[in-house]
């Protein structure tokens, strides 16, 4: 396995150790949802002049809502990933000859 895909897979499991609710609220809520909606606020704030606590409200209630399915689709994503990794790595073991030594 190569030094990257090594890394990759490293990451990948630590991702998947920390657990789906943790992975969905990190990177789907906090990551994307929340991120989300302060750019969103501030673009219907300053280019489309609207109220500054109607705006920001609506995109807190709608962006971090967006962004745990967003989270939920990137976990799917994620362990798919991963797995493929995995039967790539099984079936290239499979498939590489073994290397006999005579003692």
């Amino acid at each position: 396995m190569s030094d990257f895909s090594y890394s990759k897979q490293v990451k990948l499991e630590s991702l998947i150790a920390g657990g789906k609710w943790r992975f969905v609220f990190l990177h789907g809520v906090l990551g994307w949802g929340i991120s989300t909606a302060f750019i969103i606020f501030v673009i219907d704030h300053f280019v489309m002049n609207t109220q500054l606590v109607n705006s920001f409200t609506q995109a807190l209630m709608i962006y971090p809502a967006a962004g745990f399915l967003f989270g939920l689709v990137m976990w799917t994503m994620v362990n798919n990933e991963y797995r493929k990794m995995f039967m790539d790595y099984s079936e290239q073991q499979k498939m590489s000859p073994k290397v006999q030594s005579k003692h």
